[in-house]
């Protein structure tokens, strides 16, 4: 959870969701009270591109270790850009 105040990330289930069809997700966060139509798609998403889940217990708690103050039903740390060495690849 410590990932989520200095990773890059999203917040919100659009973003999220975004995210992970874009395969950007590197971890997904859900807030366990938050509505299972706002999660579900992107529970099922995540475990098919097989993308780890955490679970927290409130959307107000998931918010706060986002740093937005508000509740947010999920979020997504993103993945470490590659670089390559070559520009012209």
């Amino acid at each position: 959870m410590q990932r989520l105040h200095t990773a890059p990330k999203v917040v919100g289930a659009k973003q999220t969701l975004d995210a992970i069809q874009n395969r950007m997700a590197d971890v997904v966060y859900i807030a366990k009270d938050a509505q299972i139509h706002v999660t579900q798609k992107i529970i099922e998403s995540a475990k098919q591109q097989q993308i780890p889940i955490v679970m927290v217990d409130t959307m107000k708690e998931l918010g706060k270790f986002c740093k937005v103050y508000v509740g947010t039903a999920t979020a997504a740390i993103l993945k470490k850009k590659r670089r390559c060495k070559d520009a012209n690849l």
